[in-house]
């Protein structure tokens, strides 16, 4: 018992430590973040933004990828576990967060590093083998070439289905196909996708239509939570809910690049 009170003093005292803290989430609320200010293109991320919008929206498991440069002297693994713990990416009943962080090079002369922080929620099925495989097969080419948003992309491509249970309840049909998955699996992906945003309008219209709708077009179709959504004149603005007050207890990996 004494033992344990000394660990968790401990804990409470390196959580205390001055310049350990990561940065607040950014108001309004957005699933891709780039926190360096100028590494994503604003189109290609704002649409990549709804549809994590609309996949969190559909089946409650959130998305997040963030992009700085700078760790505050801390490890990767730590920095995206504290981030992932503030923000509370996924729900506090389910835990079901993922965060893609990637630190990337402020010069030639820097070292890069990409970290997937799963939710508990979701460790059964993105656990720390498969986190570690979606990294080197579907990111670390994208990140060699300096394309962030890029590997961002092909890391969501992977993780929707399976936090969606595409590849089975455990995600053991992924470990089968992922052999076949870098040839023809961007196809199946695009299908994923217009089903869900062709499910969500439905499900959207459907209650627009119902009791006490008030009509009209004021609104989202897709995104209804906090003004997001389409807009006539620009990109997608963000502006859902945030974290739900999800948990990671620090699984999934990391590399260097």
């Amino acid at each position: 018992m004494r033992r344990l009170k000394t660990v968790l003093v401990t804990a409470l005292l390196c959580l205390s430590l001055p310049g350990r803290a990561v940065p607040e989430q950014p108001v309004p609320y957005r699933h891709i973040n780039d926190l360096s200010g100028c590494t994503l293109p604003t189109a290609s991320a704002d649409s990549l933004e709804a549809v994590l919008c609309a996949f969190d929206d559909t089946t409650g498991n959130q998305i997040y990828a963030v992009v700085t440069l700078d760790l505050e002297d801390m490890s990767i693994e730590e920095y995206a576990n504290r981030l992932f713990n503030s923000w509370g990416i996924g729900t506090r009943e389910n835990n079901n967060g993922v965060l893609i962080l990637i630190k990337a090079k402020k010069d030639s002369g820097d070292r890069g590093g990409v970290r997937i922080e799963v939710g508990d929620g979701l460790a059964g099925v993105i656990n720390d083998a498969r986190a570690g495989r979606i990294i080197d097969r579907y990111m670390m080419d994208y990140l060699a070439a300096g394309d962030m948003f890029g590997a961002i992309r092909s890391a969501c491509s992977v993780i929707m289905p399976l936090a969606a249970g595409e590849f089975g309840s455990d995600g053991s049909d992924f470990d089968k196909k992922d052999d076949d998955l870098t040839g023809g699996f961007a196809a199946g992906f695009v299908v994923f996708i217009m089903v869900l945003l062709l499910f969500i309008f439905l499900s959207r219209k459907n209650k627009g239509n119902g009791p006490g709708a008030s009509g009209g077009s004021g609104g989202p179709i897709i995104f209804p939570r906090g003004g997001g959504g389409f807009s006539g004149g620009g990109g997608f603005s963000g502006g859902f809910g945030g974290g739900g007050g999800g948990f990671s207890s620090g699984g999934g990996a990391s590399r260097g690049f």
